[in-house]
C-alpha cells in the first residue's frame, strides 16, 4: 500500500509540468479572460481615441478651409475696392488733365499776368489764384505771395481738422466697442463682427447709434421673427390637430390659434419643441 501510494505521488509529481491541475486550469482561464477583456478595452480605448483624433482633424480641416475661404473673400474684396479707388483716381486725373489742356488752349498757353508760359499743373494753379485775386479786386502780382501763404495755411488747417475728426471717430468707435464688450462680453463682440446678417443690419446705424443699442434692436427684431414663426407653426399644428380628418374629430370645426385652450396651447408647444 505504501509503495503504491508513493508511486501515485511520484506520478502526480512527474505530471505537474506536463498537465495542469483543475485549479490551475481555472486560474489560467480566468487570467486569459482578464487579458482578453483588457485587450478589448485597450482596443476600444484606441478606437475611441482614434475616432476623437479623426474628428478633431476633420474639425481642424473645416476650420482651416473656412479661414482660407474668408481670407480669400477678404483679399478679393480688398482688391476690388483698391481697383475702384484707382479707377476713381485715374478718372479725376483725366478730368484734371482735360481741364489743364482747356486752360492752356483758352490762354494760348500764356499767363496774362506774368506773361510766362503755362506748361503744367503748377502753372495752372498759379494762374487760377491770380484770376481769383483779380475777381476780388486785388492785385494778382503784388498780393499773390500773401495769397499763397493764406492758401497754404488754410490747407494745413483743413488737414488738421480732418485728422482730428478721424481721431475722434476712431476714439468714439473704440469707446463704443469697449462699452459693448463690458455688457455682452468679448466673444459676443467677435461673433457679431463675423455675422453678415447683423453687419448688414447695423451698417446704416453704426457711427450714429451706439453698438449696444443696435445689437439690442437686432435681437428684438429676431425675437419677433421667431415668435411669428412659432405662432404660424402652432397655428398650422392646431388646424391639423382639429381637422375633420383627425381620428375622433370628424364632426369638429378646425380651431384657430387664438381659440386654443391653455392646455392645448401647452401641448402643441411641447410637440413643436420636441420636433426641433
Amino acid at each position: 500500500m505504501k509503495k503504491r501510494f508513493y508511486l501515485n505521488i511520484q506520478l502526480f509529481a512527474e505530471g505537474e509540468d506536463a498537465e495542469e491541475t483543475p485549479t490551475e486550469q481555472v486560474e489560467n482561464t480566468e487570467e486569459n479572460d482578464s487579458e482578453n477583456a483588457e485587450s478589448e478595452n485597450n482596443e476600444g480605448n484606441k478606437s475611441e481615441k482614434g475616432d476623437e483624433a479623426e474628428k478633431k482633424a476633420k474639425d481642424e480641416e473645416i476650420k482651416k478651409r473656412k479661414e482660407n475661404s474668408e481670407n480669400a473673400q477678404r483679399r478679393i474684396q480688398e482688391r476690388l475696392e483698391r481697383q475702384e479707388r484707382e479707377a476713381q483716381k485715374n478718372l479725376e486725373k483725366e478730368k484734371r488733365k482735360s481741364y489743364i489742356d482747356g486752360v492752356k488752349k483758352s490762354t494760348n498757353g500764356v499767363n496774362k499776368f506774368t506773361e510766362k508760359p503755362i506748361v503744367d499743373e503748377d502753372d495752372v494753379e498759379e494762374y487760377e489764384l491770380m484770376l481769383e485775386l483779380e475777381r476780388k479786386g486785388k492785385d494778382p502780382i503784388a498780393d499773390y505771395y500773401e495769397a499763397v501763404k493764406e492758401k497754404t495755411r488754410a490747407e494745413r488747417q483743413r488737414k488738421f481738422e480732418e485728422e482730428q475728426a478721424k481721431n475722434k471717430a476712431e476714439n468714439d468707435l473704440n469707446a463704443d466697442v469697449d462699452a459693448f464688450v463690458k455688457k455682452y462680453g468679448k466673444e459676443t463682440a467677435q461673433k457679431i463682427s463675423n455675422d453678415e446678417a447683423f453687419m448688414d443690419f447695423a451698417n446704416d446705424f453704426l457711427g450714429r447709434v451706439p453698438l449696444t443699442t443696435v445689437y439690442e434692436k437686432y435681437l428684438a427684431i429676431q425675437a419677433k421673427i421667431e415668435a411669428k414663426s412659432d405662432e404660424k407653426a402652432l397655428e398650422k399644428d392646431a388646424r391639423r390637430a382639429s381637422s375633420p380628418g383627425a381620428p375622433g374629430k370628424a364632426n369638429e370645426t378646425p380651431k384657430s390659434f387664438k381659440d386654443l385652450t391653455p392646455e392645448e396651447f401647452h401641448k402643441l408647444s411641447l410637440e413643436i419643441a420636441a420636433r426641433r
